[in-house]
């Protein structure tokens, strides 16, 4: 009786060890998140609490490196550069080379005007992982602060592609991304005398889209209030509602021209 079950054994036991293969080749090899919260979670989260809110949700996260994270976000949301830059060096130091604690420190680089550097560290993180939607966007904002226009709308635009794919990407970084093309397209067509002005046809377009995100989001108003100022008085330009957006955009967030300009 034992001898028949023989061979059955020997099949179960190789096709143990093959799943345990196949275990370790998808989790080591092409592991998935290292959160068991999603990204894109992570950082709705984030932006929609408040700071008691999204410390109580920290607390509650089993994952040190989660607990971390989304505690620099909060920061970030704060404009508390220095306490966000010692979660997201305290996760490099539990998981080094982790890709979104590098995007925090990219994304305080570039507030801080570190353009270059900035850059150096989202390519690092695009480089193992191209999908990666906090740092293009902060990758399109830097291109676009440095006057690199075109780029920063094909970077922006990559994000609103990965939206369009059905892949993850969060309600606020979609919004950016909008922004970010109608900021940058702004600029195109202020400085631009003939044809390029063709490109405030398109502007609201995208403002519109952000504002159908988040209406009432700091980011929204400045950009609003972008457009009022430079498009010409044939496009809609009003430097009165120029100065109201403006004004709306301090009410919100009195911190934002020194993160975000």
């Amino acid at each position: 009786m034992i001898r028949t079950y023989i061979p059955v054994l020997a099949k179960m036991r190789r096709r143990s060890l093959l799943l345990a293969c196949l275990i370790f080749i998808g989790v080591v090899m092409f592991p998935k998140s290292l959160y068991a919260v999603s990204l894109k979670e992570l950082h709705e989260k984030a932006y929609k609490s408040t700071p008691e809110e999204l410390s109580d949700y920290a607390v509650s996260l089993s994952n040190k490196s989660e607990r971390h994270y989304t505690l620099g976000l909060g920061y970030l949301k704060n404009h508390l550069e220095q306490k966000a830059f010692k979660e997201f060096k305290e996760i490099l130091r539990l998981e080094p080379g982790n890709i979104n604690a590098l995007w925090g420190e990219a994304e305080i680089l570039r507030r801080n005007n570190k353009y270059e550097q900035s850059l150096k560290k989202l390519n690092q993180v695009l480089s193992k992982n191209p999908e990666h939607v906090p740092s293009l966007i902060t990758k399109s904002y830097t291109e676009l602060l440095v006057g690199n226009f075109e780029q920063s709308i094909k970077i922006a635009e990559a994000v609103e592609e990965l939206h369009q794919a059905g892949k993850p990407v969060d309600k606020p970084n979609l919004a950016r991304a909008y922004l970010v093309i109608a900021t940058a397209k702004t600029n195109i067509a202020e400085k631009s005398i003939f044809l390029g002005k063709l490109h405030f046809l398109s502007i609201k377009g995208y403002i519109m889209k952000a504002a159908e995100i988040n209406p009432d989001a700091p980011e929204v108003y400045f950009a609003k209030g972008n457009f009022y100022l430079f498009a010409p008085d044939f496009y809609g330009g009003s430097i009165d509602l120029a100065i109201e957006e403006f004004k709306k955009t301090l009410s919100k967030d009195s911190q934002f021209m020194d993160a975000y300009v």
